[in-house]
């Protein structure tokens, strides 16, 4: 059969994307069509004409259609993927659901919106059972989707690779998988706790009415195939679907800069979730949605008391307006001026010579993570007046700057930062998505694809981490997904 020509081809790529919300650039067209012959070899079709309207018939439709969906979506995943983001949900998100549903006698209610394989419904299953306990009465109610039948089939058998389990500790590899050969089957136990079900995500009307108002949707890595259009409205959808002061996750590249201002963004350590406000709390239309950083050293199993999020105001950016203006990043400040900004109990740490200034570093961190941000301003640009050489004062203030809306002034520190250390793959991350809002597609480029040779033949790239504790892995994820993004002109 020859090749469609770009007509034959548009049509079934615009139903593809009116059904879907997926997006085409040159690169997935290329692949579509090689799909299209292959599939009209396959059923004995003699012209691409045939194919889309065996693929526009209503009787055929939904078959075609779902084996073109298992064909173009990416379905593979492994278990906890992103570990930032489930300590988030155990930590942060779960205790105060959990007090707040025990009171009310309520279920909580979890979604998984793209869920591939299974793999982070189930994640999310075993997270959850251990715990509330055995004994613990608290109920949850776990629903997980996709558009991939083949997916569903599979989530629902519970039989993954050994890739799919790397990285699992092994008290959850053994306490809920038995091996099989090369396989490994999901206990009985976690798979009952996870109902999976068929959804496309860009029909409407959006299923509002059928579902629970959810407390916690994750839809990771799922949007980044979407064309901006499809992404606003499922993210209107989500935010309509959620209850007041529900938590959206999404994929560590995802952003909702440019999709929803509804959402609050919410920094726990590593990784960035978003909130719907309560009632009275919503950010208006235009309003800078900086994220409040909430640290804590997290590791996926440690325990750490959990915090209300303090949402952001849009004041840190006037006061780190002020303080530019009063003290430009490249002069320095006098101790008496030290004195006025710093509280009490950190003095004797910010201002004694005898102190390191890795000492002084970390108390700058922590006046940033309150919100004093003046303070947090004078000490580092004291501690680069000492050694104008000390790269992480340089990305603590790029940080801080980028929080308050600064980007012209975070986008300087980071090329400081990186003329100090041209290996470091995360400022150039954090400068190639400042180039990206600025709409600099070609610098953008540039530097996603540094960050991509840096990091692309690393080995252990899920256990090495860089500045904040993002790992490597998530940060060559999030450079190759902007890349993409870009590509399929969604930004």
């Amino acid at each position: 059969m020859p090749s469609p020509n770009n007509q034959h081809l548009n049509f079934i790529c615009n139903h593809i994307t009116e059904k879907s919300g997926i997006g085409f650039d040159e690169r997935k067209r290329k692949q579509l069509e090689e799909i299209v012959v292959t599939r009209c070899n396959i059923l004995g079709l003699n012209h691409i004409t045939d194919y889309y309207k065996l693929l526009c018939t209503p009787s055929h439709e939904s078959r075609e259609f779902s084996t073109l969906m298992d064909i173009l979506t990416i379905q593979e995943s492994f278990f906890f993927r992103h570990k930032a983001q489930f300590n988030a949900l155990l930590y942060f998100c779960l205790p105060p659901l959990i007090d707040k549903k025990k009171a009310d006698n309520r279920k909580i209610n979890i979604w998984s919106a793209g869920c591939a394989n299974g793999e982070e419904a189930y994640s999310i299953a075993m997270l959850i059972r251990d715990l509330v306990s055995d004994n613990f009465q608290m109920k949850f109610f776990i629903k997980g989707t996709d558009i991939s039948h083949q997916a569903l089939r599979k989530a629902r058998e519970g039989i993954y690779t050994e890739r799919a389990v790397r990285g699992l500790e092994p008290r959850y590899l053994d306490r809920y998988f038995t091996q099989q050969g090369d396989r490994y089957l999901l206990s009985a136990d976690i798979r009952t706790m996870v109902d999976f079900e068929y959804l496309n995500l860009s029909e409407e009307p959006f299923p509002i009415d059928t579902m629970p108002r959810w407390d916690i949707i994750f839809c990771r890595n799922v949007i980044i195939y979407f064309t901006q259009n499809h992404s606003r409205k499922l993210m209107k959808n989500f935010y309509g679907a959620m209850v007041d002061g529900g938590f959206l996750f999404a994929g560590f590249s995802e952003t909702m800069r440019y999709l929803n201002d509804d959402f609050v963004p919410i920094q726990t350590d590593d990784a960035f979730i978003y909130q719907k406000p309560f009632p009275g709390k919503a950010l208006k239309s235009g309003t800078a949605a900086r994220s409040k950083t909430i640290k804590r050293r997290l590791l996926i199993h440690e325990k750490s008391p959990a915090k209300k999020p303090v949402l952001s105001t849009g004041g840190t950016r006037r006061i780190i307006t002020e303080k530019i203006k009063t003290h430009p990043p490249e002069t320095t400040v006098q101790p008496t001026e030290i004195e006025k900004t710093v509280p009490p109990s950190l003095k004797s740490t910010a201002t004694t010579p005898s102190k390191s200034l890795d000492e002084r570093l970390s108390v700058a961190r922590e006046l940033a993570d309150k919100g004093e941000t003046i303070a947090a301003v004078t000490i580092l640009d004291n501690i680069i007046r000492q050694d104008p050489l000390h790269a992480r004062a340089y990305f603590m203030l790029a940080m801080i700057h980028n929080n308050a809306g600064n980007l012209d002034q975070s986008s300087r520190y980071l090329k400081k930062v990186i003329y100090l250390e041209p290996d470091n793959p995360l400022a150039r991350l954090h400068l190639a998505d400042i180039y990206k809002e600025a709409s600099r597609k070609t610098d953008a480029t540039r530097e996603y694809t540094n960050v991509i040779s840096l990091l692309e033949n690393r080995k252990n790239l899920e256990e090495e981490a860089f500045g904040d504790g993002f790992t490597g892995q998530a940060i060559l994820t999030a450079a190759r997904a902007h890349l993409k993004m870009m590509e399929m002109n969604t930004l």
